[in-house]
């Protein structure tokens, strides 16, 4: 009988065989189309992958069990195209495997920085840089990480240190700046998109002739047009497989080209149409930059590297702690908040860009910016200065401030936060008021993400027994009779957005307007009929119910899971987040109440760097089992009414959004 070790060297030459059936296939293909970049990739792969099962079956047959050196062996599939596959892939880097290398490990199709933490006879113990998480993986998922030209060394680093970095996602590389040396590696900012990544110092090199000169030689204007713009990077816009290659080891800034120098033999003329030229492309290359830097700045990957989180339950208030792409297109940022005012006004700007509502408390008219957040229900604001916020209330500049000696408690970005209850005047508008709104003193919120582009949240949700004798806003004005119409509506266009109180703005919406009962008389949501792939149904018969305070779709994991599957999204490591080639046309399709609301890819997919990523996420902490939280993505899709009612009698309708 053979032994447990002859059985899985048996297995090891199976899948050698089926490895180099594969490789074959993908030469014939190569045949008649030796550019094909992706068939160029794959066969890389499979050279790597046949070699090192040749040297795992070696291994197993020399029984080694405490450090595995995988030594260069000769291509072990060679044939007569060398004109057909490039040089590299004739020759694969030597892999040493003991513990404590940095190298490359593959998770579902893409190849991460690992740190090896322990060897053993079939199998690999890792670390990934940047998600503080440990794997165990074959021998045949590890390579090597490909060398830089100038790199930098321990010695070298310097915290502030301006440099250039490898992104695991497209293996390019982009400028970035050392901000600290950590356990493994440093924690690297890119330039431009505010994100932070841990890498290895094998992933660094030096910046070389940063400033672009007329005398620096290097890209062509058509690379130039064609590469993502965050400061100087090098490399095109991955949306293909990601693979290495040659071009992830050069390391160097955008340059002017070669034909543009300007030499001593140039007439007068020459030399000024060159000139012109330089001008030219110097111009393209800042605007792509900056119009890159509006749309990504403080987005991008730090939101992927945190373990997802799942920040809401029924009657709470909260809004997410990993932050997306603004609702608002004009200028776009990544705080993903409704921050609006009340009655048909339009929204405050604020020298950062980013839009928020301004409220006034008290007799003192003490300025507050807020969210206004349908799930929310409580009103709270913060009483002490702190870097998280820029204004607070203090209830003994209002002669109007009345303590109800009682305590609350709410959720808030995945924390607890708790404070005392007082009475006091809510401005909404400098004409819609409530006298006498019950109002949550926070003395700290304590915060994970820094700082928040308001202070405070209004709840517009619906009284619950947790709230008392307690009122939220939008019951206090129904009671208040101040309202033609007890709704409130959220109108975000491209060019801004504003919520309306009171009435219906008809310049917001295409006709005809859907009303559909609230399903759950707590929160603000609908049955939901399903939702659609194109034409083909993937999830049927749930509920759905609307936050103006989240960013993301959010649903049941294995039904996320399902459209991600349809749309060909590939889910983040250790993450609930998702990413999909740009190139993907595939409409969605929510139905309610009788209605279809169709999405195209531009209504739920955000580009972020050199990738665009799924709107969707998992969220597990939801009241039922097949409960959806629609946000943003979706308000701004659908012209969205919440009509405040009488107990069971409200609705919500829904119009597309003009």
């Amino acid at each position: 009988m053979p032994s447990e070790e002859s059985n899985e060297i048996r297995k090891l030459q199976q899948r050698l065989v089926k490895f180099t059936d594969q490789l074959e296939q993908i030469y014939t293909i190569l045949e008649s189309d030796p550019e094909n970049s992706e068939c160029l990739s794959l066969a890389k792969d499979l050279v790597e992958v046949i070699r090192l099962t040749k040297e795992s079956i070696e291994s197993k047959q020399r029984q080694k069990s405490d450090t595995c050196v995988v030594h260069q062996q000769e291509d072990p599939v060679k044939d007569s195209r060398p004109d057909i596959i490039d040089p590299g892939l004739e020759q694969a880097p030597t892999i040493n495997i003991l513990i404590g290398t940095d190298c490359e490990a593959k998770h579902q199709d893409t190849w991460y920085p690992v740190r090896v933490e322990n060897v053993q006879e079939d199998t690999i113990q890792i670390q990934f840089f940047g998600f503080h998480t440990k794997d165990q993986i074959n021998l045949t998922e590890l390579r090597d990480i490909s060398p830089v030209e100038h790199p930098i060394t321990k010695q070298d680093v310097q915290i502030g240190m301006r440099c250039l970095a490898r992104y695991y996602v497209d293996h390019q590389f982009y400028e970035c700046v050392i901000a600290e040396e950590t356990s493994l590696g440093v924690s690297v900012v890119f330039t431009g998109y505010g994100n932070t990544e841990e890498v290895p110092l094998s992933y660094l090199c030096e910046v070389k002739d940063e400033k672009v000169n007329q005398h620096e030689a290097g890209q062509d204007m058509q690379k130039l047009e064609s590469a993502p713009q965050a400061g100087f990077l090098v490399g095109n816009e991955a949306e293909s497989k990601v693979a290495q290659s040659s071009d992830s080891t050069v390391c160097k800034p955008i340059k002017i080209p070669d034909h543009l120098q300007i030499l001593p033999t140039d007439t007068e003329a020459e030399k000024e149409r060159k000139r012109k030229r330089i001008r030219a492309l110097k111009n393209l290359n800042r605007q792509k930059r900056l119009d890159n830097e509006r749309n990504v700045k403080q987005q991008g990957w730090k939101a992927f590297q945190h373990k997802a989180k799942q920040k809401r339950v029924r009657g709470t208030s909260g809004a997410l702690s990993i932050r997306g792409e603004s609702i608002f297109a004009s200028p776009e940022t990544v705080d993903g908040r409704v921050g609006v005012v009340g009655s048909g006004l339009g929204m405050t700007m604020f020298p950062d860009t980013r839009k928020k509502c301004v409220i006034t408390i008290g007799s003192s008219r003490q300025v507050i910016r807020v969210l206004f957040d349908t799930d929310s229900l409580y009103t709270w604001i913060p009483t002490q200065p702190s870097i998280y916020y820029s204004h607070f209330y203090k209830s003994e500049l209002s002669a109007t401030s009345h303590p109800l000696n009682r305590s609350f408690v709410s959720l808030f970005e995945d924390t607890m936060i708790s404070g005392r209850l007082i009475k006091d005047i809510l401005h909404l508008t400098p004409d819609v008021y409530i006298r006498s709104q019950t109002i949550g003193q926070v003395d700290q919120v304590p915060l994970a993400d820094g700082v928040i582009p308001y202070d405070g949240v209004v709840g517009f949700g619906f009284d619950v027994l947790e709230l008392g004798d307690a009122q939220t806003p939008m019951h206090a004005l129904k009671q208040s009779n101040l309202l033609d119409e007890n709704v409130f509506a959220f109108c975000l266009g491209p060019n801004g957005g504003e919520l309306r109180i009171g009435e219906i703005d008809p310049t917001c919406y295409k006709p005809p307007i859907v009303f559909v009962p609230v399903y759950l008389s707590k929160q603000w949501s609908v049955r939901l009929t399903g939702i659609y792939v194109n034409d083909k149904l993937v999830v049927r018969d749930a509920y759905a119910y609307f936050a103006s305070g989240e960013n993301y779709i959010s649903g049941p994991d294995d039904q996320v899971e399902k459209l991600a599957e349809q749309v060909g999204a590939y889910k983040f490591p250790f993450t609930d987040f998702y990413w999909l080639r740009c190139s993907k046309k595939v409409n969605l399709s929510f139905e309610i109440g009788g209605q279809l609301f169709t999405f195209t890819p531009d209504d739920y997919i955000r580009k972020v760097g050199p990738i665009c990523i799924f709107m969707f996420r998992h969220i597990s902490k939801m009241t039922g089992q097949d409960a959806w939280l629609f946000g943003d993505i979706f308000l701004r899709k659908v012209y969205t009414i919440f009509k405040y009612g009488n107990r069971n009698e409200s609705e919500i309708g829904f119009a597309l959004a003009t």
